[in-house]
């Protein structure tokens, strides 16, 4: 494991490593902290490691708490060269959507959920986010059908997150990018008539500087 003053080893190291460090750090409480905002006092104190995202080399850190992943020198998001986009892993999953508090949602229908800004437990994403990790869950829908996620406002897309027969209870793991509001749409193709309950879990989300 190496220090963030140092130079990382060649080998990468697991996430599991990662979050194994994070015995014996301060137990200052927050969700979401950027490294960025970590005063560059204590940002030495921080349990750096290289691991492969998707392929690509990142660095990770452990932050107040939660995991940090940032990607240096891409594009993204407008950003052209050299932006940064940063991966921030939540201290623990929140439920953000669970329609069997309210009403189920009804074939053809149309939803926004807000995702930054809703503090559950304590935790929450913050304003800004440009897209989430999270986990979306279907259950005892009255036909088969499937549900298209995507950022609130934009055009509809041709391809389904998740599809569903009737009576299952099925869930799959998504990355939505969001709006500028923070929100995410959610689309119901079912048989007309027919309707299901939905759950929309986050672990993650993702920003760029």
């Amino acid at each position: 494991m190496t220090m963030a003053n140092e130079t990382p080893h060649d080998n990468p190291e697991t996430l599991q490593t990662i979050l194994d460090a994070r015995q014996g750090e301060p137990t200052t409480p927050a969700t979401g902290v950027a490294l960025a905002s970590v005063p560059p006092s204590r940002r030495a104190s921080r349990r750096r490691a290289l691991l492969k995202v998707a392929g690509v080399s990142v660095a990770a850190a452990v932050v107040a708490g939660a995991v940090e992943v940032v990607q240096h020198g891409a594009g993204v998001h407008g950003s052209g060269t050299g932006g940064i986009t940063h991966v921030v892993f939540l201290p623990n999953p929140i439920r953000l959507l669970d329609t069997r508090n309210s009403s189920p949602y009804q074939a053809g229908s149309d939803h926004t959920v807000q995702i930054t800004g809703v503090i559950v437990n304590g935790t929450s994403v913050p304003t800004g986010a440009a897209g989430v990790f999270g986990n979306v869950t279907v259950v005892s829908p009255t036909s088969g059908g499937d549900l298209r996620l995507y950022p609130a406002g934009a055009s509809l897309p041709n391809t389904s997150n998740i599809n569903f027969a009737s009576g299952q209870i099925i869930a799959n793991g998504v990355t939505v990018a969001l709006n500028t509001n923070g929100q995410l749409a959610i689309h119901v193709d079912m048989l007309t008539g027919t309707h299901t309950n939905v759950l929309f879990d986050v672990s993650a989300y993702v920003f760029y500087t």
